[in-house]
């Protein structure tokens, strides 16, 4: 093998592969192209080409074993890595469809939903079993997805969502949780989604990870989803490189093998199987909006033979159809994408755990039963509720908070205005709760649906 003793032989290494391979560096990854059934990397006519990614390892093979060269350390491979990319074709053109092989040949599924035949143009994301549009397959599918949730409208709500990763031009803005305890179908879904989308079109970023802003949050580009298996229950500190990069919003983070820092940006989905939600420190509601919970009831025996068929090409790609019917278009997001009735339940239940102020609410709302009615009909005074939550935080033993810190923690839940009140001789202004917010309007919604529950019991008892 040729040692490589100078730039100028790296640097030739580079460029002769580079060119002969016709490498594209999109964002901050370098791709290569092949042929869309045998993968043999190289060019290929237009409607038999797909793009696969290269690691830092993939790099690595391919100048050991294509140009007989040997790497001494990691910074020579570092550099070799930098050369590689700046010889390559850039190309910066917004990605807005992917490619998907059909019994007919290889098709890209364009951003309205439609298959047509390929261009020749640069597309980085390949699905990989082929396309199954037997009915009696898909069915089988959705009947086994709607087992796991115990819900039509909740299937069909799911494999809205996991539609969205056959979008990669844009962003639908949401994190799907899986919540549930062991061996009640989380994990086969995932690896059925993971088997679909190819480990090349999915990362593994955790959300502690993305807080951190570690090197590893810049996987996250050019990629369809983000799969995390089991979400850890570490407190999360700060939701706000999560958020943005949900919001599909560019993100800087440090890199550990080269100076300075890289941008990050993803449409990707983000999924999250867990036993159970960690506490965040985030208490805007931002956050939650984004979340979408889907809840697994059932505990089933291992069957590994079920995995199996579940995991096969042909069931794969019957999975695959179920998200073409269930395709959805950046207008149709708040029809599709609108949280079902469980799922507002498990966010209320979160915002309860995460929030002082829903914790407050209740109370009230246990203490006096008619409280609610009180304070959905009428205006109500910002200063009375401080002090109560004063009061309040005391007895239960909280954090200490200062008025300012609880009159903020009000604006994130309640609408607030300003109104002139007499007092004596003065006339003075006064913040009032006018309304409140979305949070909190589900978690009155799902107060004033026990009240009503005891009132009913309570009837029945007489």
């Amino acid at each position: 093998m040729l040692r490589l003793t100078t730039k100028q032989v790296m640097a030739d290494a580079a460029h002769t592969l580079a060119t002969s391979f016709e490498l594209v560096q999109h964002s901050t990854t370098t791709y290569i192209p092949a042929h869309w059934m045998t993968e043999e990397p190289g060019p290929q006519p237009a409607d038999e080409c797909i793009w696969l990614p290269l690691s830092r390892l993939d790099k690595q093979h391919l100048g050991n074993r294509i140009s007989n060269i040997l790497f001494a350390n990691d910074s020579e491979i570092t550099n070799f890595d930098i050369m590689l990319r700046q010889f390559a074709t850039e190309n910066t053109d917004p990605v807005d469809s992917l490619l998907i092989r059909t019994k007919v040949g290889l098709r890209v599924l364009d951003e309205d939903g439609v298959l047509s035949k390929p261009d020749g143009r640069f597309r980085p994301n390949v699905l990989d079993p082929m396309l199954n549009e037997d009915e009696g397959d898909k069915q089988h599918v959705f009947e086994v997805i709607r087992d796991w949730l115990n819900s039509e409208e909740e299937a069909h709500s799911l494999l809205n969502h996991l539609a969205t990763a056959l979008s990669p031009g844009w962003s639908a803005v949401k994190y799907i949780l899986l919540i549930g305890d062991g061996r009640n179908g989380k994990s086969v879904l995932l690896n059925m989604v993971s088997d679909l989308f190819g480990r090349g079109n999915i990362s593994n970023v955790t959300r502690q990870q993305m807080a951190d802003r570690l090197p590893v949050c810049s996987e996250l580009n050019n990629k369809l989803l983000n799969i995390v298996y089991d979400g850890e229950m570490t407190y999360i500190k700060d939701s706000s490189v999560e958020k943005t990069l949900i919001a599909g919003e560019p993100a800087v983070v440090r890199m550990l093998y080269e100076n300075g820092n890289t941008q990050v940006q993803t449409n990707a989905l983000f999924i999250e199987a867990l036993n159970s939600e960690p506490k965040s420190r985030d208490k805007s509601g931002a956050l939650q909006k984004r979340l979408s919970r889907f809840f697994f009831p059932n505990v089933y025996k291992v069957d590994k033979a079920f995995e199996r068929k579940m995991r096969s090409e042909k069931m794969l790609g019957a999975f695959l159809a179920l998200l073409l019917d269930h395709y959805v278009e950046q207008s149709e997001i708040a029809e599709k994408l609108k949280q079902t009735s469980t799922s507002v339940a498990l966010q209320v239940e979160q915002n309860l755990l995460n929030s002082p102020t829903h914790q407050f609410i209740t109370h009230l709302v246990k203490q006096d039963s008619a409280w609610l009615t009180k304070f959905t009909d009428t205006p109500v005074l910002v200063d009375p509720m401080v002090d109560a939550f004063m009061a309040w935080r005391v007895q239960e033993g909280f954090n200490e908070y200062s008025s300012a810190d609880v009159k903020r923690m009000f604006k994130e839940s309640f609408l607030l205005d300003w109104k002139s009140i007499r007092e004596g001789s003065k006339v003075v202004k006064k913040q009032r709760i006018v309304g409140v917010k979305p949070d909190v309007e589900a978690l009155l919604a799902q107060l004033e649906g026990e009240e009503d529950e005891a009132a009913g019991a309570a009837v029945v008892e007489d």
